[in-house]
């Protein structure tokens, strides 16, 4: 799955999944690893921060490290990361624009998860969403 984060339109900020910009809910398979390469190609939200978390629905408040899941990085600007980098984090990356990151994620669980992208700190502004659903 490839997350673009794009600028359209004067300052409204998309997210694009697929190469749509209105993607529908993606479905993951619980327990298979799923990579996930995120692009920034806006100049409209610098430093947007992409979170992965397990709430049922995004809010417009930046809740910060609520239900935050596990990512493993595997590669930045497209160079593999060394193994020491590999290891599982919490699934939270500012992303600048030009920039390129993959993760892996494996979905523990059945259930509704999100790909959140937030514009930069203090306010955290919703910018964009991605359902996910894992079966």
């Amino acid at each position: 799955m490839i997350v673009f984060l794009k600028a359209s339109r004067g300052s409204l900020t998309l997210l694009e999944v697929n190469g749509q910009s209105n993607p529908d809910t993606v479905v993951l398979h619980s327990g298979r690893p799923a990579r996930l390469r995120l692009i920034s190609l806006t100049f409209a939200a610098p430093n947007a921060t992409v979170w992965l978390t397990a709430r049922p629905d995004s809010s417009s408040a930046n809740l910060r490290g609520s239900m935050v899941v596990q990512w493993r990085p595997i590669a930045k600007d497209g160079a593999d990361l060394p193994a020491a980098a590999r290891t599982p984090r919490l699934a939270r990356q500012i992303i600048s624009m030009g920039e390129t990151y993959d993760f892996e994620f494996t979905p523990p669980r059945s259930g509704h998860f999100r790909v959140e992208v937030r514009g930069a700190a203090p306010t955290g502004r919703l910018l964009a969403r991605l359902p996910l659903r894992v079966e």
